[in-house]
């Protein structure tokens, strides 16, 4: 599974780096057209246990439908970045618990968790 987290990652950077719409684009052949990355992946599949097919197999077709969802129904700007959450079994937020993610090459955010009011 660190293979399809690194993918998202690197999907999510360069969707961040992206100057325009013709590099956004270019994003999403890489990881949806029949040679992208996402594609690569679903080809896997068939190589690894029924085990672990059925944990890799939801997190990939999730990964790819959540890119193209937003290349459909949204006009990405360059520097949007998309966040995601956390997988199952990651503890849940609290009030004031303090978020910090950074992407190489690009930056770090940091946010802090309020409750909601």
């Amino acid at each position: 599974m660190a293979d399809i987290a690194k993918l998202e990652a690197e999907l999510l950077a360069a969707v961040a780096a992206a100057k325009d719409y013709a590099a956004l684009e270019a994003v999403r052949v890489s990881a949806l057209g029949k040679k992208g990355s996402i594609s690569e992946l679903l080809k896997s599949l068939g190589t690894i246990t029924p085990e672990e097919r059925k944990i890799r197999g939801p997190l990939i077709n999730g990964l790819r439908d959540l890119i193209r969802f937003l290349s459909a129904a949204l006009t990405l700007q360059p520097g949007t970045l998309i966040t995601t959450g956390t997988p199952a079994g990651v503890s849940k937020l609290a009030d004031g618990d303090h978020l910090k993610g950074t992407i190489e090459g690009i930056g770090t955010m940091e946010l802090k968790v309020a409750a909601e009011r």
